[in-house]
């Protein structure tokens, strides 16, 4: 084990020789050992790169592990052929352009020390530093492309040179973004994350005496504002009434750095207050700069508080919750984040047990986010009605900060629930636009397959409040505004 350790750590030096254009002799690389050990080191030391490089809480995602191990393979593929004829076996071209990576990544992490001090002398603007980023960025990926080919021209023969640069130049694009998909959720994947990453350390020049300037956030003052906040919130909710199952509405929107998640929150509490009978027992919790001093974080903690509080509100037994939380999201996460707060992130299992903690019986989670499919295993349960925006393994759409809605907040409430109160009619009429919608504004991209799961027990409630919402509307119509007048897929 000892002699394959040190035969890693001399292919990963061949690949940071490799990126500094010096003399590698490739009769050298050749593993000592079992080719499965030394990749399997080299896979290990992929995953540490990318735990050193996440923002979130290290949860290993299978699926960036297949795709990382694909990504791998491809790039040792296409160079085995030719690497052979030299006696270079594939563990070892493994290590190698790890090894380049890896200096790749160091070279990376070294920007702000070279750009920091420009951007203090030279006082430029945001926009410059934009360029100065991605002209970075350009710079790397032309130094990485030569020093890829430099790599093959030394470990494949001379003859046939055009079959070996062949092969060189397929392989030099996946490397450049080796790998292609986060092994762990929130890891920078390609030069444009990490220089991203990079780019933040340097921090904005000191803004023009007359440019409006964001005041600091006071973090311990909107801490302390919290319980306050949450009990106004509670103290209007309406209490149940006998005879009638009610549905109690939260919503939550964690993601401060867009504004399309609050748009959408504010949107769908008016819907649901109207259509689904949830006015006087609603709420909603944001993440943003602009509802600091009149709305609750939406944190996890926050959450908590306010299930625990409900539950002393509703019957438990009789009552349901309806809980909406709009996000971006990798595979078993939902991104709770606030850049001036250091917040918890939402995990399925974290989410279920928060949920049986405070003992509210009946339940329907609309989760809105990438990758959200992969909370239904937690959450399924026969008082529970499920709904994801993804499967597990796909993202959504509709995120983008200009926007109203997302696409499937668009599709479930801005148009379904106009047109229905049966949650599994809704579903499924959200499922056909959304489908509909990607066909037509994402052409090329996966389709997002929204999902559902729903109990049994559950089912056979959320029918009866239908009926109910039906029959009072029946009583009291009331106007709606035109579907779809805030759409914009």
């Amino acid at each position: 084990m000892v002699e394959i350790a040190l035969s890693t750590a001399r292919h990963l030096w061949f690949g940071v020789r490799a990126l500094l254009f010096w003399p590698i002799d490739p009769t050298r690389m050749r593993a000592i050992g079992p080719e499965p050990a030394l990749l399997t080191l080299v896979f290990v030391l992929v995953l540490g790169l990318q735990g050193l490089t996440t923002a979130d809480e290290f949860v290993l995602s299978a699926w960036g592990v297949s795709c990382t191990l694909a990504s791998l393979g491809a790039i040792a593929g296409l160079l085995l052929s030719a690497a052979r004829r030299r006696g270079i076996d594939l563990a070892s071209l493994m290590a190698t352009l790890i090894g380049l990576d890896i200096a790749t990544l160091l070279a990376i992490t070294a920007v702000p020390l070279v750009a920091k001090p420009a951007v203090a002398v030279l006082k430029l603007s945001a926009k410059y530093q934009l360029w100065m980023t991605y002209g970075a960025g350009f710079i790397l990926v032309v130094w990485v492309v030569a020093a890829l080919w430099l790599l093959g021209r030394r470990a494949t023969p001379v003859q046939p040179r055009r079959f070996g640069l062949a092969v060189v130049a397929a392989s030099m694009l996946p490397a450049i973004f080796l790998p292609l998909a986060p092994l762990v959720p929130g890891a920078s994947q390609s030069f444009n994350g990490l220089l991203q990453l990079a780019f933040d350390a340097i921090g904005e020049p000191e803004p023009a005496a007359n440019a409006p300037s964001t005041p600091p956030i006071d973090v311990e003052a909107a801490f302390n504002r919290q319980p306050q906040l949450i009990d106004a919130a509670l103290d209007r909710m309406a209490p149940s009434r006998s005879g009638r199952h009610e549905l109690y509405f939260v919503g939550m929107a964690p993601y401060a750095s867009q504004d399309v998640f609050k748009r959408e929150i504010n949107s769908v509490l008016g819907i649901v207050d109207e259509r689904l009978g949830t006015a006087g027992r609603s709420l909603v919790m944001i993440n943003h700069r602009d509802t600091l001093q009149s709305i609750p974080l939406a944190t996890v903690s926050n959450l908590e508080r306010v299930l625990w509080r409900l539950a002393q509100i509703m019957d438990t037994n009789k009552d349901i919750l309806m809980l909406f939380i709009t996000t971006h999201g990798s595979e078993g996460l939902m991104s709770v984040t606030f850049p001036e707060f250091a917040l918890n992130q939402i995990t399925p299992d974290r989410l279920a047990a928060m949920l049986e903690r405070t003992g509210i019986k009946n339940r329907v989670l609309i989760l809105s986010a990438c990758h959200s499919g992969s909370f239904l295993p937690a959450l399924t349960h026969p008082d529970s009605l499920v709904m994801a925006a993804a499967r597990a393994d796909r993202a959504s759409f509709g995120c983008e900060n200009e926007r109203d809605w997302t696409y499937f907040g668009d599709a479930l409430f801005n148009h379904a629930f106009r047109e229905t109160r049966s949650f599994t009619a809704a579903f499924e009429r959200a499922r056909a636009l959304v489908g509909d919608w990607e066909v037509n504004q994402q052409p090329h991209a996966q389709r997002s397959e929204p999902q559902i799961a729903i109990g049994a027990r559950i089912a056979v409630k959320l029918n009866e409040v239908a009926l109910e919402l039906e029959r009072t509307a029946a009583l009291t119509p009331a106007p709606l505004p035109e579907p779809g007048a805030r759409s914009n897929p």
